[in-house]
């Protein structure tokens, strides 16, 4: 299954991973580009950076229980629609899902699978033991499938601001923060912040032979690094009045900035900056790699600058169509 891109914004890549779970069923049922492009922008002010690919399967530990308080919070009767918009749009469809017993269990499962795969090291960097990790991501699934819960509704509501949804944010994170602690809880948010970096890393170790490996030392400057040279960037944007957007899969992600204003910024734009942070994680990555590794660097880089413009066309193509 190809890798759908997508532009994605916002504070915390926990919750902006799952929405871009949400992005890519949007586009694969084609529903209006606006919508798409709203949602986005909305993230860009919360949630960090990532992406949504289909990971394979994973062994995982049993569900919480579906009756339990927390599991209740987003069931509920299907949605009344009444806004003129279809019944079978993808939205009402996954509230629909969501309404069930069976259809919230499966959802959570669905999450689960996701925050295992782009977690390999949280048990490691956080020293927990096997039992805490596994209820660290279960509160952390069920965080997510809520902040989508509460994003769908209001995408049916013509009504609903989308703004208001992180009003419920902070809330949402107090599960994991009851969980690790007020010592520990910061350690968590600092590792949130480096995950895209961290699955990058991951994905240059599965491409290096065992005589070109990369040592744990070398694996956590680059990251360092990486993480150094992306604040950097967003604060130049911040300085200069330019807004932040990015573009991931599940080997990492690639941030743009563009100048702010009432009009999208254009594809070229979006590309040439895309381009120009990549050459500077290329410069400070050269500092940290050997040869062979860096060859390897770049041809991700190179993928994921392929994708930024499979992601832009699909955009062109959505909107010449007048979806």
């Amino acid at each position: 299954m190809k890798v759908s891109v997508l532009a994605l914004t916002g504070t915390t890549l926990a919750l902006a991973l799952a929405c871009a779970t949400l992005i890519q069923q949007l586009q694969a049922e084609r529903i209006h580009a606006q919508a798409e492009a709203t949602l986005r922008r909305q993230w860009e002010d919360r949630f960090r950076e990532s992406v949504r690919a289909r990971p394979a399967p994973l062994p995982i530990s049993p569900l919480p229980a579906t009756n339990a308080p927390g599991a209740q919070q987003d069931h509920a009767s299907p949605l009344h629609r009444d806004d003129g918009r279809p019944p079978d749009s993808w939205w009402s469809r996954f509230l629909d899902r969501l309404a069930t017993r069976d259809g919230h269990a499966q959802l959570l499962a669905e999450q689960l699978l996701y925050v295992r795969r782009r977690n390999p090291d949280l048990a490691k960097e956080l020293h927990l033991t096997h039992d805490e990790e596994n209820q660290v991501l279960a509160a952390e699934a069920e965080q997510m499938l809520k902040g989508q819960a509460r994003m769908a509704r209001c995408r049916m509501d013509p009504a609903c601001d989308p703004k208001s949804v992180w009003s419920y944010w902070e809330q949402e994170k107090n599960p994991v923060r009851d969980l690790l602690g007020a010592e520990k809880f910061p350690e968590y948010e600092q590792y949130q912040k480096t995950v895209s970096d961290r699955l990058q890393v991951r994905e240059l170790r599965s491409r290096l032979d065992a005589a070109n490996g990369l040592s744990d030392e070398q694996a956590e400057a680059l990251v360092a690094a990486m993480r150094d040279e992306r604040d950097q960037f967003e604060t130049e944007a911040r300085e200069t009045g330019r807004s932040m957007s990015y573009f991931g899969s599940m080997i990492g992600v690639m941030a743009t900035s563009q100048a702010s204003g009432p009009e999208p910024p254009s594809d070229a734009e979006v590309l040439d900056s895309a381009q120009d942070f990549a050459s500077r994680l290329r410069k400070r990555a050269a500092d940290v790699l050997t040869a062979e590794q860096m060859r390897q660097f770049v041809a991700i880089q190179d993928e994921q600058l392929t994708q930024v413009k499979m992601s832009l066309r699909q955009r062109a193509d959505a909107r010449a169509s007048g979806q």
